[in-house]
């Protein structure tokens, strides 16, 4: 489908609901693929990329290996059948209602679908070796015995090894981090097993080293996932996974650091620079290491008027009917009162590592935080009114006053844009989800209706339990 085609079909979907993509729709957001990319420039609403897919291709980048870079003669040779079963065999269990998702690498945008995704020489025999030694205790219980013996010294209770999901990154984390927890008794049974099979030290070292840089990663994903995530609390999560990987001194971690730069250096817009702004009357709340600057770089002041002018005009359409400054002047220097400020709280209350703990942290910070001007000659009269008025309410929030009623208007505006496009892929999972096999000949209006009451309820099961006094 082109992209004018598709942009066309949500513009239709869109009226059903009498809304308008031109007023209503503050910021789309999509993935990074160029039929996104000029779904964007076609659209009049502003657009958003999916910074967990620039994650996520930034994992691709160092991991995995560029199926295009391939030589065509080694299509045909046979891998390994360890990597070969490791969707089969995998125990990390696959939630499509999971309220974070999973993070899939073989459908993204600058990848062939149809290449086999492999893991980079440095790390692949590594991995593979690691997959065996779990396969070998998953498939003989007489094997898995031996090593819960001496699990349940250590830890007083059994720890099963899991088997990661080749397609998915965050899984081959998952299993390194309890393949590492492990190490020690998985030592003590291959002496008594396969004395072969045991790793050097160096290879423990790679194991962790892996295992500590893609654990932040994996947290800011999922944390950007959280369907109360807004801009403000993206830059704060992109931070901390930044900080966490440029504190660390391996060799993958620097690579991924820089991956990672370069990708959501791509995805960052001024969006987010002027939802600071105004969130905190800050340009430079984002404390960042020099090297990190150019990513969370703040927008000129003529960029920000530019921003909330045209979000004033596109979403409050009934302001450039003023006439006169009289009706505005009364609401200068009022506080919004109603923000909606969104804090980000785990879903469950499971026991929180220190790294889930400074995470949650950072992002409580972020929200509990309280140049050349744009020429207006291009301006009609109500623009250059409004314009006025915009920058009388900017000096005012400058010198420590509150937000004003057009400020107010673009902040409410700005907190409704998503750091991430993982709505529309938990509403393909709740499709699928009700759409089995054995109803299979629903049509979409029945499908739809059943999406929406899901949804419905379910927001109103998580208010019942958060209501609810804790024990």
């Amino acid at each position: 489908m082109t992209a004018e085609k598709c942009l066309e079909s949500v513009e239709k979907k869109i009226e059903s609901f009498n809304l308008s993509m031109d007023r209503d729709i503050v910021s789309i957001m999509t993935d990074g693929a160029s039929v996104m990319a000029k779904i964007g420039r076609l659209s009049k609403s502003y657009q958003q990329l999916c910074f967990a897919h620039g994650i996520q291709l930034a994992v691709i980048d160092v991991i995995y290996k560029n199926p295009k870079s391939k030589v065509n003669d080694n299509e045909n040779e046979t891998e390994d059948l360890d990597t070969d079963e490791s969707d089969a065999e995998s125990d990390i269990q696959e939630d499509d209602d999971d309220e974070y998702g999973d993070f899939e690498i073989d459908d993204v945008g600058d990848r062939c679908e149809e290449e086999k995704i492999e893991i980079v020489d440095d790390f692949k025999s590594l991995i593979q070796k690691i997959r065996k030694i779990v396969k070998m205790f998953r498939r003989s219980a007489l094997k898995n015995e031996v090593l819960q013996k001496y699990v349940v010294l250590d830890f007083k209770r059994e720890r099963q090894l899991l088997l990661d999901v080749k397609t998915r990154w965050n899984s081959l984390a998952i299993m390194l981090e309890r393949f590492y927890e492990l190490r020690s008794c998985i030592e003590k049974a291959l002496v008594d097993i396969d004395p072969d099979l045991r790793l050097k030290q160096e290879d423990l070292k790679l194991i962790s080293d892996i295992e500590k840089t893609l654990k932040p990663v994996q947290l800011a994903v999922e944390a950007l996932c959280r369907q109360d995530a807004n801009l403000v609390t993206a830059d704060a999560i992109l931070n901390f996974a930044f900080n966490h990987l440029r504190l660390q001194d391996s060799d993958i971690s620097k690579r991924l650091f820089n991956a990672l730069k370069n990708r959501i250096k791509e995805r960052r817009t001024d969006l987010s620079g002027v939802l600071q702004y105004l969130h905190s009357n800050d340009q430079n709340n984002i404390n960042t290491v020099p090297e990190l600057r150019p990513i969370f770089d703040s927008p000129s002041r003529r960029k920000v008027e530019t921003v909330i002018l045209n979000l004033i005009k596109r979403c409050h359409p009934e302001k450039l009917q003023f006439e006169s400054n009289t009706e505005l002047d009364t609401e200068l220097g009022v506080a919004c009162e109603s923000d909606h400020l969104l804090v980000l709280s785990p879903p469950t209350k499971k026991k929180k590592s220190a790294l889930h703990v400074e995470l949650d942290s950072a992002i409580d910070n972020a929200m509990a935080a309280k140049s050349t001007g744009i020429s207006a000659s291009s301006f009609s009269q109500s623009e250059k009114f409004l314009l006025k008025m915009i920058r009388q309410e900017l000096n005012l929030f400058e010198n420590g006053g509150n937000r004003g009623l057009l400020l107010s208007n673009a902040y409410e505006c700005l907190l409704l844009v998503k750091p991430t496009s993982i709505e529309s892929e938990r509403a393909f999972s709740a499709c699928g989800y009700l759409c089995s096999k054995i109803r299979s000949r629903m049509n979409d209006e029945t499908l739809h209706h059943l999406c929406v009451l899901r949804a419905f309820f379910q927001k109103k099961c998580k208010r019942f339990i958060t209501s609810l006094p804790s024990l």
